[in-house]
């Protein structure tokens, strides 16, 4: 079966959940390095925010990796199927599935997937979505501290505006494959 690395929402057991269709508990998440990358917020995706009541469509940064030799990053390694990897292509609308290898603690390596934004894609101009933010910190909780710390430490900072409100994304089968939808309470006026 595939593995898949895991360095943003996919970190977060809820939002897994939701995309897999499973239950998962947390040994399904064993904690891996990613040699010569990095994170970043530069997967742009448009999304349709609810600010203060409205909505508004608008272009969402998003975390992604970005090839950078000598260094590296911490991330989870999940084991799927071939009809969940299915249904993460569809989740990561916009990023490539590439072949990676990855390290566990003990120094052992495994051949796995991350999904990773074409460099021609990156962008740099847009919104961080606070609830998408959130929903990565909170998966930051159900490991190590140190962990956490790696994290963010290989996390390149970005100077985007970070705005508040729900979301969707605006491909209705990417939504679906997230788990993630506007309930009425969200659309005033729908």
């Amino acid at each position: 079966m595939p593995f898949v690395f895991g360095y943003g929402s996919l970190m977060n057991q809820p939002s897994a959940e939701k995309t897999l269709s499973r239950s998962l508990c947390r040994d399904d998440f064993q904690c891996v390095t990613l040699r010569n990358y990095v994170r970043s917020w530069t997967a742009s995706s448009c999304i349709r925010l609810i600010e203060r009541g409205k909505i508004r469509p608008c272009d969402a940064l998003f975390l992604d990796l970005s090839h950078c030799p000598g260094q590296s990053c911490n991330g989870v390694v999940v084991e799927v199927n071939e009809q969940e990897l299915q249904i993460l292509d569809i989740r990561e609308k916009g990023y490539e599935r590439c072949v990676v290898e990855l390290e566990f603690d003990d120094g052992s390596c495994l051949e796995g997937f991350a999904y990773v934004m074409p460099e021609c894609s990156k962008q740099h101009e847009g919104v961080i979505p606070a609830r998408y933010k959130q929903m990565v910190h909170d998966a930051l909780q159900a490991f190590p501290p140190a962990f956490a710390i790696t994290f963010w430490e290989t996390t390149r900072v970005s100077e985007a505006l970070v705005v508040e409100g729900e979301y969707v994304f605006e491909n209705c089968a990417q939504n679906e494959a997230a788990g993630r939808a506007l309930s009425a309470d969200d659309t005033p006026g729908l």
